[in-house]
């Protein structure tokens, strides 16, 4: 029988080939996922062989599973060879040091980007983030944080334009301090990235790019009122001259106090008066070189009421002022750039609590935190498609509080660190990331962390990601030092000189595929192995005599794991549909349990339609959060009982009437199911708001 040739396949032939190539991947994909999730060297020594056995097939059918499906949409789309419509294409991302196209990445990163961000109505970074399926959104009364892939707010590093943030309470940075007037976009890169960054991005790097000017004249404005008297003004102007531009930024946030337990004098949550003003310029006297500056200052007073179980009732007081300050030269010759950059910040938190009727618990506590930083890079372009990256960073905290057993405390840290981004094959786009990075602490000593991310692309719609990295932590000055007593509440807080650095070990693998322009498909599989990880543990259950008593420390060994699945449609700007899921196991070994505050299940469904002819923009957005484990002493016998926080669905939309290309109005609501208790899940309640934006522009 004569064989068939290439000309005589038909439709399956064109089929059959691109697919009996990812055939052959998805065989070896499988057996990588085999050895790197499963290889567990911080698993349960009762754990029998069947067991791991059973959970490795199991997440090797889930695997190939996923591939068979994207795989057969990569065919399908190779088979009509169409290029996929995406803005990953042209969008340039910069979480990796050095900018490059999204698209062309080792390592996956998110972007939520200006029009994204204008289009949600969001307010600030934290509404923002809640846009992303894969971030989960915390509050707690130290303000909006983020867990990614399973891992703590403290895990998580936030920059803006590339340099870090401070002012963390309770480890968590309030992410609704950084207002969306300032934002051009977000990006977000999960996994271990302490190569490039250091300290305190075991989970991952959330990147602020901030706003430039574009044109010759920008300006825009903004006002919003809603539920609880919030109302919000905000504006931003931008100027484009002949060696560069100007963008400034101002911004008034308010809003009252709420209650979610009406019996309870408490408020759930406080009321807020926030300004912030900020500028940014970009000078480019010649071809070669540029320098930015930047400065912002941010007011905010957050009042409250608190209560104690003896029925005292106490006022608060909460009065934070942030000043960053930078300066980024970089100049290009040739195949070499180098970049610089010096920053400082200062952060000044007033906490006061004023009892009623009573002085007996009044408090007043000043926290100053300086951070100065100063940062030199090398980018050289070699041939054969290499980029390689060479660079030192030295890093000096200070900080003042009578928190600290000692009262101040100050650290200095040094690091070199090395990367590589070799496009090994660019007709199958094969990429090869190695990176390493020495870091010199104070206290610590000395740390090493490898990075290796691999890329390749053997199909125009198909991308596959492997990254492995090594992350760790310093322990912070409170978790070192710190001796703070809750008198009304009844408990102690001490710190621990005797704490080691958390480590973390993690692995990404990850398939994006776009079988039709409309339609992008991406899942990641993800696995963090932490060592050192550091909890606050009840030292002293307290009794009549004395409060319960706390102290920081190491859990010797943890993990997460889990997978992280995406599904995007979207027809033009007129329609648009994004579903997300992540599944996570957290788990502490050592004490045989799940990890606090980690939801195993967690969707959101993201909806946009536009109609250009009227002017229409609705936008909608819900997220489903399952139950999330916490440990509480509810019988008071000095031992912790797991309890489950309910579920809960967050539902938020808007809707925009352009009258002109200058001039909209807006109407929307936020958690309009009423989600929220006052001790899981203490948010906002329901509340509506009506706005009008107005803006204009001169080429």
């Amino acid at each position: 029988m004569k064989a068939r040739g290439p000309a005589s396949l038909g439709a399956c032939g064109r089929l059959r080939r691109p697919f009996r190539c990812f055939q052959d991947l998805h065989w070896l994909l499988s057996w990588i996922l085999i050895f790197v999730f499963n290889m567990n060297p911080v698993a349960s020594p009762a754990r029998t062989l069947q067991q791991v056995c059973a959970r490795r097939l199991q997440w090797v059918r889930h695997l190939r599973l996923l591939m068979w499906l994207v795989g057969l949409g990569a065919a399908y789309r190779t088979s009509f060879a169409q290029e996929p419509a995406d803005a990953r294409f042209s969008t340039v991302v910069t979480a990796s040091r050095t900018a490059q196209r999204q698209s062309e990445a080792a390592t996956p990163i998110d972007v939520i980007t200006r029009v994204d961000i204008e289009r949600s109505g969001a307010r600030d970074l934290a509404e923002v983030l809640a846009l992303h399926p894969a971030v989960q959104l915390e509050r707690s009364f130290a303000g909006a944080g983020v867990y990614v892939q399973g891992l703590e707010p403290q895990h998580v590093l936030i920059l803006i334009d590339g340099q870090r943030m401070i002012g963390r309470t309770n480890g968590v940075i309030d992410l609704s301090r950084i207002p969306v007037e300032r934002i051009e976009q977000v990006e977000v890169s999960r996994g271990a990235s302490s190569v490039l960054y250091g300290s305190d991005a075991l989970g991952g790097v959330i990147n602020i790019v901030t706003r430039s000017a574009k044109r010759k004249l920008e300006g825009s404005a903004q006002v919003q009122y809603g539920g609880l008297n919030a109302l919000d003004l905000r504006g931003s102007g931008g100027l484009r001259f002949g060696v560069g531009g100007l963008v400034l930024t101002a911004g008034w946030h308010r809003r009252d106090a709420y209650q979610l337990d009406p019996q309870s004098a408490s408020t759930s949550g406080g009321a807020f008066d926030e300004q912030q003003v900020s500028g940014k310029l970009d000078l480019r006297p010649t071809a070669a070189f540029r320098v930015g500056t930047a400065l912002s200052y941010l007011r905010r007073r957050m009042d409250g009421v608190d209560s104690t179980a003896s029925g005292a009732v106490l006022d608060r007081t909460n009065l934070t002022e942030t000043i960053d300050a930078s300066i980024t030269p970089e100049l290009r010759l040739g195949r070499f750039t180098l970049k610089g950059v010096v920053q400082y910040s200062h952060f000044r938190d007033q906490y006061l609590l004023d009892q009623r009727r009573g002085t007996q618990l009044d408090s007043y506590q000043q926290t100053r935190e300086h951070l100065l930083r100063g940062d030199l890079q090398l980018d050289v372009r070699l041939p054969l498609g290499q980029l390689l990256t060479a660079g030192g960073e030295l890093l000096y905290e200070r900080l003042y509080t009578p928190r600290l057993a000692t009262g101040e405390g100050d650290r200095l840290r040094g690091a070199v660190f090395v990367q590589d981004q070799w496009q090994v094959a660019k007709a199958v786009g094969l990429s090869l990331v190695p990176a390493l990075r020495f870091d010199v602490d104070s206290q610590f000593g000395t740390n090493w962390a490898p990075k290796l991310a691999l890329r390749f692309a053997p199909l125009p719609a198909l991308t596959a990601r492997f990254g492995y990295g090594a992350g760790f932590r310093a322990p912070q000055f409170k978790e070192l030092l710190l001796l703070f007593e809750n008198a009304g509440a009844g408990y102690l807080v001490s710190g621990n000189t005797s704490l080691r650095p958390e480590t973390s070990h993690s692995f990404n693998l990850g398939i994006e595929s776009a079988p039709v322009p409309w339609l992008q498909l991406s899942g990641n599989l993800f696995r963090n192995n932490l060592r050192n990880l550091i909890q606050p543990l009840l030292t002293d259950p307290g009794s009549s005599a004395g409060p319960q008593r706390f102290s920081y420390g190491n859990i010797a060994e943890a993990y997460t794991q889990g997978v992280e699945l995406s599904a995007k449609l979207r027809h033009s700007d007129k329609f648009g549909l994004e579903l997300g899921y992540t599944l996570t196991d957290a788990w502490d070994v050592q004490q045989q349990r799940a990890l606090e505050g980690r939801p195993r299940h967690r969707g959101s469904i993201s909806l946009s339609l536009r109609h250009p002819d009227s002017g229409i923009d609705f936008q909608t957005r819900l997220a489903v959060v399952g139950p999330r484990p916490y440990y509480s002493d509810e019988a008071g016998d000095g031992v912790s009982e797991r309890v489950d926080a309910a579920a809960y669905v967050l539902w938020d939309a808007r809707l925009e009437l352009a009258f002109s290309r200058q001039l909209a109005g807006f109407v929307g609501g936020q958690n309009l199911l009423d989600a929220g208790d006052v001790r899981f899940l203490p948010i906002a309640p329901r509340s509506l708001f009506v706005g009008l934006s107005v803006r204009g522009e001169r080429q």
